[in-house]
């Protein structure tokens, strides 16, 4: 091993940050149950200011977090509906201040008429500010709709 004690302890640091990010992106996009809904002023704690969103499934590729925002907001659609991520296997590359990650997601959304399951993978790119890992942008693979 050539790594240092801190070199390698600062790696798992990382490695912690980025997935309780993720998790907290996830919380925030979880709606519909228990009275839960988003506070869209928390996304400014998730998103670089310019970072990009990308769908070719949703017809969304955009920058800013401003616009990231109001699109997220656009598609949760009314307070009873039910928006639940799950992000699994998370397999991550960390590069000092950036770091990429590709996530397995399976994305549950259930309204008074319909009821879909997605499954599709994220690609995110990360970056280090002084405020911590923020996402820089992330892109949605669309695998198959349930």
């Amino acid at each position: 091993m050539t790594q240092t004690i801190e070199a390698r302890l600062q790696h798992l640091e990382d490695l912690e940050a980025l997935r309780a990010l993720q998790a907290h992106y996830a919380d925030l996009v979880n709606t519909g149950w228990n009275g839960k809904q988003t506070d869209l002023d928390q996304f400014s704690d998730v998103f670089t200011a310019d970072a990009y969103w990308k769908s070719a499934m949703m017809n969304v590729d955009m920058t800013g977090r401003d616009n990231i925002v109001n699109m997220l907001q656009s598609q949760m659609g009314t307070p009873d509906t039910i928006n639940m991520h799950n992000f699994t296997s998370p397999q991550f590359k960390i590069d000092g201040d950036t770091a990429t990650g590709e996530w397995l997601l399976w994305v549950l959304v259930k309204s008074d008429d319909n009821t879909n399951v997605v499954y599709q993978s994220e690609d995110v790119s990360y970056q280090r500010t002084e405020d911590g890992w923020k996402i820089a942008g992330l892109t949605l693979n669309l695998a198959t709709i349930a």
